[in-house]
């Protein structure tokens, strides 16, 4: 039966990897008008578990354990940079007779990938991704367990 150090040994599992496309918009105003772009966004994001956190009750006569894991979060988002690009700027007001600000282009640029990368985290907290990362982790812990002819029930704590 694997022990609990063995299990913390694993580190981090991560058990689920998403793609993410979406498109968001970001505009930038001024006294005398404004600026704003349309993004076009395609990230992944990676989901997994905290072995390190783990906690191991085990019956050794039975080869029976309980495995409490943390709940899955989110490890980590990406922008994919070749994919995700400005699909159009418009600009408002004056702002569309005064051409060429380029620092308005590249603050509102700038603002659009931040918020990408958000709108991929947020996409990856989603309620059913982290459900299909407790199932994914779940089968894995099972395997883990049967390859040492022991089982396990796996409980999350979710806070």
């Amino acid at each position: 039966m694997p022990t609990l150090e063995q299990i913390q040994a694993l580190s981090v599992l991560t058990t689920l990897r998403i793609e993410v496309a979406d498109v968001c918009e970001v505009t930038i105003e001024g006294k005398t008008g404004s600026l704003t772009a349309v993004l076009i966004v395609r990230g992944t994001a990676t989901l997994g578990v905290d072995l390190s956190k783990a906690k191991l009750t085990v019956d050794a006569g039975h080869r029976h354990a309980v495995l409490e894991l943390p709940n899955p979060t989110v490890q980590t988002v990406a922008l994919d940079h070749e994919r995700t690009r400005v699909a159009a700027l418009r600009s408002s007001g004056l702002w569309t007779l005064v051409p060429g600000d380029w620092d308005a282009d590249a603050a509102v640029t700038e603002q659009c990938y931040r918020r990408g990368e958000h709108v991929v985290g947020v996409a990856a907290r989603s309620e059913h991704l982290v459900e299909q990362a407790r199932r994914q982790t779940q089968s894995l812990m099972n395997e883990f367990f049967a390859a040492t002819s022991s089982e396990a029930d796996v409980q999350w704590r979710l806070r």
